[in-house]
């Protein structure tokens, strides 16, 4: 090989070398990025479980909506009235018996 080949084999490792790096570089953020977006919802199944393992908040909350996400939403009746329904996430279930 000549001085000029030599130079270009070398030019071309180069620019290859540096093609990685970036490929890298950018793989590195996106595992990064993974692993916080994990970091949160590893958080927020925590905090769920912790919903979950307690009483219910005071008065006719959906416990889906309350467990899931920490919502108090409450619970409506539907045209049967042996049954309720949430507004938010469709969650039907018998009317509870009321307290006379």
């Amino acid at each position: 090989m000549t001085t000029k080949e030599d130079d270009q084999e070398r030019q071309e490792l180069v620019r290859r070398l540096e093609q990685e790096v970036v490929r890298l570089h950018a793989k590195t953020h996106s595992l990064e990025t993974e692993r916080q977006r994990v970091h949160f919802e590893l958080a927020d199944l925590h905090r769920a479980q912790g919903r979950a393992s307690g009483p219910l908040p005071a008065g006719d909350v959906c416990p889906a909506c309350w467990i899931n996400r920490g919502e108090q939403v409450q619970m409506s009746s539907l045209r049967e009235q042996s049954m309720r329904a949430c507004p938010k996430c469709g969650r039907e279930e018998p009317a509870r018996a009321s307290a006379s």
